[in-house]
């Protein structure tokens, strides 16, 4: 995984020069799909005992997105990503807000943003948190924030990596130890993400420009 985000890094700048618009236009659309890597921080509570245990989760998942630029700078967007921990899997679903910053009129040789966006997350879980037998799971809420940086190498085409820092609340879960015995238990994960791969602009481009 980060041998690829390595690679990713070194195509962004052997295409810094590439004559390409990276400018956005109000009404472009961008579609992002790539992988991600999670390093987080944890803690779990049994709410019976009120024990709690830390550790480490990261893992390794797949990240989609859309992007609709609406203002100046301004883009709303909706993602989903799925992850793969050891001990157990996470669900993100989210919306919200990218800022671009734009340094020429004409073509920027960068489309460079920062992020902010939440939702709802789902997170099934065996490991060495849960100091009961059983499988940890609950719905909740994230929101991270953090940046990125497109480059479009093809057309509509690019490239694009971010890293974000984000907050995960698994509140009112339970560990199901038999069918009949279920404790509940809270989990409680930050950290950050990095994530990258292929991005697509499309839409509108005769409307004014983002700038």
């Amino acid at each position: 995984m980060i041998k690829y985000l390595l690679a990713l890094s070194g195509l962004l700048c052997v295409s810094a020069a590439y004559s390409q618009s990276q400018t956005l236009r109000i009404g472009n659309s961008i579609a992002e799909i790539g992988v991600v890597y999670c390093d987080y921080s944890a803690s779990g509570t049994n709410n019976c005992t009120l024990s709690g245990t830390s550790g480490t989760l990261s893992g390794l998942g797949c990240q989609l997105s859309y992007n609709y630029t609406v203002l100046s700078h301004i883009s709303i967007n909706a993602d989903a990503a799925v992850a793969t921990y050891t001990g157990g899997t996470g669900i993100d679903a989210g919306v919200g807000a990218e800022y671009h910053f734009h340094i020429s009129h004409k073509a920027d040789p960068v489309d460079l943003y920062l992020s902010a966006n939440g939702g709802y997350t789902r997170l099934s879980y065996a490991g060495g948190l849960v100091d009961v037998s059983g499988t940890f799971v609950a719905p909740g809420i994230y929101y991270q924030f953090g940046g990125g940086i497109r480059k479009y190498i093809a057309h509509s085409v690019g490239l694009f990596l971010n890293v974000n820092y984000a907050i995960h609340n698994y509140i009112g879960g339970q560990v199901k130890e038999a069918e009949d015995l279920k404790i509940p238990y809270t989990i409680d994960v930050s950290g950050f993400n990095f994530g990258g791969g292929i991005c697509w602009k499309f839409g509108k481009s005769h409307h004014a420009l983002v700038d």
